[in-house]
């Protein structure tokens, strides 16, 4: 853990003898916290044996190569990681930062930021200004409810849908309908879209249709056709079925948006318009062609709709208050409010692009979220990878240690140069 330790420092540091932010407190009256005082909770669970399912996973099927000229695809995957953002340390200083440093001291335009000033501003945008904490706060329930529902802990569900897992586990594999490849594409064409005026005003269009009144019967069984879990699976094959199929951007024309309330008709209109410019075929990075076959991907793998279904059930029917409509959009405003220039976005759509132009990482990030996720009991096994893991992640996830985590990663990258480790105090699980 050390050794991962120093090699993050470095990487933040640019690896290039850069001048790391600025200490706090005096270094030399600072000596770093060892991993037990950064991350207790992790520490408790893994000295109590709760993380024994996950290490079975990781020393069993993540840890081991399929081939001799073939590394571990977990190793893999960190080495990608450190590559990258070693990679990010030749680049270029930003305009304007004082000599010896990499960092502008003010932020210049978004598209000619250095990534790993991003990532700083970022950990400084996250914990130091509290926002990200908060948000993680919210983000927490959110994660937690939906691994509960694999499980069958209550109030997620009371029987378990390790099916889930397994379409999951499908749609990684790499097949003649499912690439990694799409969905990194799929995701850079999206996180890219989503930083222009067209894609941010596709916000307040998805909360005026959620606020509407005539809405409210769509969400029960109510609303016949289109009501209820069988009305959105409904929704949701329509819109896969007419995506699949679109050569123009007017293709969306003929959703039946005229068979629906006259109240609603108005912001659904809205939200097709913007659906429109999003998927014009003549954008770049494109989107709708790797949306395509993503959607594809999931009509082949999930022909139950077990996702969407599982969507419906925690925010409808359990009424899980983290899967409620005004939660979802209230956890997307609070995102863009505490990060208005966008650094996080951006940063995403970097790593995402970075980690397309690497074959073999992508082939490696498919294996582990292949392997993670199975539903297959091996011969001789008891238990499939995802029920031994799964549960696992839930408690790590009841104990805090995401947010546990993003305050141990900001103290490489500042506490140890002097300040209060661990930089931000976690909520107690």
């Amino acid at each position: 853990m050390a050794t991962v330790g120093l090699l993050l420092i470095a990487v933040a540091c640019g690896a290039q003898d850069a001048i790391a932010p600025a200490a706090e407190h005096d270094p030399a009256q600072v000596q770093c916290k060892g991993f037990d005082e950064l991350m207790p909770n992790f520490e408790n669970a893994i000295n109590t044996g709760q993380t024994e399912g996950l290490r079975e996973v990781f020393q069993d099927h993540l840890l081991v190569s399929s081939r001799p000229d073939v590394p571990p695809p977990a190793n893999d995957v960190l080495r990608a990681l450190f590559g990258i953002l070693a990679g990010y340390a030749k680049l270029p200083h930003e305009a304007g930062a004082p000599e010896g440093e990499y960092c502008a001291l003010t932020p210049p335009p978004i598209t000619q930021s250095h990534p790993l000033c991003d990532l700083r501003r970022t950990m400084d945008l996250m914990v130091h200004q509290q926002a990200g904490i908060d948000t993680i706060r919210l983000l927490d329930p959110l994660i937690g409810g939906a691994v509960d529902y694999f499980i069958g802990k209550a109030p997620s569900a009371t029987t378990p849908h390790y099916e889930l897992a397994g379409v999951i586990s499908s749609m990684c594999r790499p097949s003649v309908a499912c690439q990694m490849s799409d969905t990194l594409d799929f995701l850079a064409g999206f996180t890219d879209f989503a930083q222009t005026d067209a894609g941010k005003a596709m916000i307040p269009h998805v909360v005026a249709l959620v606020n509407n009144p005539a809405l409210e019967p769509y969400l029960s069984d109510d609303a016949q056709t289109y009501g209820g879990e069988a009305g959105m699976v409904a929704v949701v094959k329509l819109l896969t079925q007419t995506v699949e199929g679109m050569q123009s951007p007017d293709d969306l024309d003929s959703l039946p948006i005229d068979s629906l309330p006259a109240d609603l008709q108005p912001d659904l209109r809205n939200l097709v318009a913007d659906m429109k410019l999003m998927m014009d075929p003549n954008r770049q990075p494109n989107i709708l062609a790797p949306m395509k076959k993503v959607m594809n991907c999931l009509s082949v793998e999930d022909t139950n709709s077990e996702l969407v279904r599982m969507i419906f059930r925690l925010g409808l029917e359990q009424h899980l208050p983290a899967f409620g409509l005004h939660n979802l959009i209230n956890l997307v405003n609070t995102l863009l409010s505490v990060d208005q220039r966008g650094t996080l976005l951006h940063l995403v759509n970097t790593l995402v692009v970075s980690l397309r132009q690497d074959d073999q990482a992508m082939n490696s990030a498919a294996k582990v979220c292949e392997e993670l996720f199975s539903n297959t009991v091996a011969p001789g096994d008891t238990q499939s990878n995802a029920q031994l893991a799964m549960p696992v992640v839930s408690t790590l996830f009841d104990q805090g240690v995401l947010e546990e985590g993003v305050c141990a990663a900001d103290t490489l990258l500042y506490g140890c140069a002097g300040g209060t480790q661990p930089a931000c105090t976690p909520a107690a699980p």
